[in-house]
């Protein structure tokens, strides 16, 4: 069978000669302009971001597929992790508001976190920035945190201190590695 395959590839485009207040202005203004307007364009031997697969003689494009590479699906996941993330945030200025940790003011936090790794793990997701791990550990230390202050409870078959002692372990391996 044969495929026309549209690669979308990070690439270096030149602008010389930009006229701006910042440096912010000078990338917004060159943001904007077309392809064809740069004064080199090159291939920077980026990441491959997606293609886009049609099939031969296909005229009206119903077997085409789009396939994200991971860099692709790790931006596309990352706004779950964010939002994830903020959440353990919200439920800690609630406690410092409280002046007490509530695990239902986790709840949301967790259920955020358990959806965004269930969509990196499915896209096949392993590798992650050194700042996503620096913000991953950080929650982490925020779910310590909050185990260690809160009253003992239990989360189905598992005791908050089990819980506690697992988040000990990440944390200790994360920051080890």
């Amino acid at each position: 069978m044969r495929y026309t395959v549209h690669l979308y590839r990070e690439m270096r485009l030149l602008f010389e000669g930009i006229e701006a207040d910042s440096h912010e202005a000078a990338a917004s203004i060159a943001r904007d302009k077309p392809t064809g307007d740069a004064d080199k364009v090159e291939d920077c031997e980026g990441e491959d971001l997606a293609a886009l697969v049609d099939v031969a003689g296909d005229e009206d494009y119903s077997q085409s597929v789009t396939i994200d590479f991971e860099a692709e699906r790790q931006r596309k996941s990352a706004h779950r992790m964010l939002a994830a993330l903020r959440a353990f945030i919200e439920a800690d200025e609630l406690a410092d508001e409280c002046q007490e940790w509530r695990w239902e003011n986790l709840d949301h936090a967790f259920k955020l976190t358990r959806g965004a790794i269930a969509q990196a793990e499915s896209a096949g997701i392993l590798a992650i920035s050194a700042t996503t791990a620096a913000e991953l550990l950080e929650a982490l230390r925020l779910a310590q945190r909050a185990l260690n202050t809160a009253p003992r409870f239990r989360v189905g078959d598992t005791d908050s201190y089990e819980i506690a002692a697992t988040v000990d372990k990440a944390i200790g391996r994360a920051t080890a590695a």
